[in-house]
């Protein structure tokens, strides 16, 4: 008996042993890769042992996403990118990792990918980095549609290069790359989206190609030319029809067909009504900034209520996301389901508009329920000051209107 104990506690501790080498063996910095059928997307993350806790945080430059909700199986290792509906599997051995990039709504077994330990987003060589603008306007077109505009900032430290792009439906978040001679190359990986920008300098005018998804690109183009400004976010709506101005709350909120929400909860509160998917990473930063916003403004006369169109729609599906995006946020306004993530049907309990622009989308109504401000696009933290002129604006709509 002695001899048989003696011999299960020295496996038990050779077990102990072996799992606690396999973790030392994750623990590090990785640079992963995207394997896009046609383009590769790096990125770059690093696993954290906290006291037994396993922790994965995707690096973008400046911006830390970390991720809390790591397993680690034998050889396997499990991470669920919250707050999207996005998991990471892969396994590894020998500080190499392969596995999959699933997007569970897609219902696809998802894209490949590859990290090794200790490597680098993107290499240099030698070459006398160019010099590119902090901010300049850009020209972007896919192969068969028509040009649109964007504005391109970035921020330059000898090879080193960081910044973002805003477009008329939001910013592309966190880009880091480098400047390898004339040519640009960067890359973001936030869970649900991994984009390339790659670019070279010929005559004074810069070119490249925008990787957005798997087989879908976009050309873009920039002479370096001061930037024009972008479409004002920030529209009043005209009053000419003042019956048009009250939202239909029973098609807003009819996730099962029925109202959900009766006008009397928003009477004589100004109300901010938030467009969004738990899918796009522009609206996980509205959700952010509104998330706190009303914590410390709930007091004043204000109500929130945030409206999800979803993807892979269903009433079971969509019910569910909203409560583990509701639980992942510490969100504390109100929910609702809208419906399927589509912008002419989530325009429909808004008749004075012609279309939503964009996931996400505000409605700013006043005390009377009657919507007085539409925010098309969010331009979120990686904006540096275009997100602060945000929090200012808002901030003073939201002020006249309480004191109305």
């Amino acid at each position: 008996m002695f001899k048989a104990r003696h011999f299960l506690s020295v496996l038990f501790l050779f077990s102990s042993f072996f799992t606690q080498a396999q973790v030392n063996s994750l623990v590090g910095k990785w640079a992963g890769i995207v394997l896009y059928t046609q383009d590769n997307v790096p990125f770059e993350f690093e696993i954290n042992d906290r006291e037994g806790d396993l922790t994965l945080t995707i690096i973008n430059g400046q911006e830390r996403i970390e991720q809390k909700d790591v397993k680690v199986s034998g050889d396997s290792i499990f991470v669920r990118l919250a707050p999207f509906d996005v998991d990471l599997k892969a396994k590894w051995a020998q500080g190499t990792m392969t596995g999959k990039w699933i997007k569970n709504y897609r219902n696809s077994n998802g894209i490949s990918f590859v990290a090794i330990k200790d490597g680098f987003r993107f290499k240099s060589t030698s070459r006398q980095p160019a010099k590119i603008s902090q901010e300049f306007p850009i020209t972007l077109k896919s192969e068969n549609g028509l040009p649109y505009d964007g504005l391109a900032l970035f921020n330059q430290q000898g090879t080193d290069v960081e910044g973002t792009i805003i477009t008329g439906t939001g910013d592309l978040r966190y880009f880091a790359g480098i400047m390898d001679g004339d040519s640009l190359k960067m890359s973001s990986f936030d869970g649900a989206h991994a984009f390339l920008l790659k670019g070279s300098l010929k005559h004074n005018t810069w070119s490249g190609v925008l990787v957005f998804d798997n087989g879908y690109n976009e050309y873009w183009s920039a002479t370096g030319e001061p930037a024009s400004p972008l479409a004002e976010p920030f529209q009043s709506l005209s009053e000419s029809d003042e019956s048009k101005l009250i939202p239909f709350y029973d098609i807003l909120a009819a996730g099962d067909g029925h109202a959900v929400f009766e006008s009397a909860e928003f009477e004589n509160k100004v109300t901010i009504v938030q467009i969004l998917g738990s899918w796009c990473p522009n609206s996980l930063d509205e959700t952010k900034y509104l998330t706190k916003w009303y914590s410390q403004n709930k007091d004043r006369g204000v109500q929130v209520l945030a409206v999800f169109y979803e993807l892979n729609y269903s009433q079971e599906y969509g019910s569910k996301r909203i409560e583990d995006y509701v639980r992942d946020n510490s969100i504390p306004y109100k929910t609702a389901l809208g419906g399927r993530a589509n912008k002419g049907q989530a325009a429909l309990a808004f008749p004075f508009i012609n279309k939503i622009e964009a996931f996400p989308t505000l409605i700013i109504l006043d005390k009377q329920g009657k919507a007085r401000y539409i925010h098309n696009y969010f331009q979120g933290p990686a904006t540096g000051e275009r997100y602060e002129l945000f929090d200012q604006q808002f901030n003073r709509i939201i002020d006249e209107l309480v004191a109305e």
